[in-house]
């Protein structure tokens, strides 16, 4: 790789000067070399040359007529981003080492030069461009496996739903029969585990959902009342079991309707609050929600979770956002989780368009706050047009 054989290249070099004399010589050097070569006496005729051939490597001389060597450089970074530029020029002074780089030249040579020069500076460009091409291959064989297995935990997740639907609705069944308090027990057990298991597999199927398709919102007419309502019936055996007080503080100047996808509204709100009952076990969870800013078409909705629970240490809360990370150590952490349902959080944020952000301190509590921008519902702009004519 470090040796690189020119002989073997099979891409062809445009050689631009206006001294034939000099054209000729530069001919002879790199046809040595092995590569194959076209000539142009300025850098008119080496566009017209571009747009008819590709090449590899531009060697061109900076000054010249009709077109010089930087209004070159300039045209092939625009029309041929993929060929290389090596510049061979003896007024140094017209421009610049730093200002030939910087208009994209790959390397620069000064007149007069050697043929040993010449080729050291060819296998270098060349060498770059092999080491560009297996890092673009090795990305894309790395992308291969990484969707390869998404797909994987993808389909897995979603085979594993039926069977522990299966295990939920029996063990439920079982539930309600009269048997030995031992066996209710166990019953209860497994009732518990597989509701763990589902939460664990709906997090993954969520998370690679987010990973591998292009996420699209599909707003919907909904109240704020009625979707935190809803979710807060899923969650109330979780908060009698731990005997915790959930307050709900909706701001009174609040528009009664929204528009935007509440699914995916839900979800947030769905993932904040399970890890706010996660992390208290005792005291009190609030969720409020207030407007911070508003027009004639949407608004922008914050929306808080706050509890009394264990906190989080200011060491981790850089990482707390991140895909399988833990307020605490496995081996010592208290409360189970995949690490992913804060992580589904901020990908959802970020997909309405809003920002979540916590504070917290160890013993006291976290709150974490996030704002979605929501368009007004249909009743909503209606009674603002009837409130504007009255």
């Amino acid at each position: 790789m470090w040796q690189i054989d020119l002989s073997q290249i099979k891409e062809r070099v445009l050689l631009v000067d206006d001294d034939l004399t000099l054209r000729i010589l530069l001919k002879r050097y790199v046809n040595a070399f092995g590569l194959e070569t076209d000539l142009a006496k300025n850098g008119i005729e080496a566009t017209h040359l571009l747009d008819k051939h590709d090449y590899g490597v531009v060697i061109t001389d900076m000054v010249m007529p009709e077109m010089d060597g930087m209004e070159l450089i300039h045209h092939i970074r625009k029309f041929h981003p993929h060929c290389d530029v090596l510049v061979i020029s003896g007024h140094t002074k017209l421009y610049s080492f730093t200002d030939l780089i910087s208009a994209g030249a790959a390397d620069f040579i000064g007149k007069p030069f050697a043929k040993d020069e010449l080729q050291a500076k060819m296998q270098r460009i060349f060498r770059e461009r092999c080491l560009i091409k297996d890092l673009h291959h090795a990305k894309a064989a790395a992308e291969v496996a990484s969707q390869a297995k998404s797909d994987f935990i993808h389909t897995i997740s979603h085979e594993l739903r039926t069977p522990m639907n299966g295990i939920l609705g029996f063990s439920s069944l079982l539930g309600d029969m009269e048997m030995e308090e031992q066996y209710a027990t166990y019953t209860n057990m497994i009732r518990v585990s597989a509701d763990r298991l589902m939460e664990l597999v709906n997090q993954i199927l969520n998370y690679t959902n987010l990973e591998t398709s292009k996420q699209d919102l599909h707003p919907t007419t909904f109240t704020l009342e009625d979707l935190i309502g809803n979710l807060l019936t899923s969650f109330q055996s979780k908060l009698e079991t731990k005997a915790l007080d959930l307050q709900v503080e909706i701001a009174p100047d609040l528009p009664k309707q929204f528009s935007g996808d509440a699914k995916v509204l839900g979800l947030i709100i769905q993932n904040l609050l399970d890890n706010a009952i996660k992390c208290t076990e005792k005291g009190s969870i609030i969720i409020s929600a207030t407007c911070i800013e508003q027009n004639n078409t949407g608004l922008t909705l914050q929306l808080a979770i706050s509890d009394s629970g264990c906190g989080i240490s200011e060491k981790k809360h850089d990482l707390i956002f991140e895909a399988f990370g833990h307020a605490e150590p496995y081996k010592t952490r208290r409360q189970q989780g995949s690490g992913l349902g804060l992580t589904i959080c901020s990908k959802l944020v970020k997909l309405m368009n809003g920002q979540i952000w916590m504070e917290s301190k160890l013993g006291e509590g976290s709150t974490f706050t996030f704002t979605v921008k929501l368009g007004l519902g249909s009743r909503t702009q209606e009674a603002k047009v009837s409130k504007k004519d009255n």
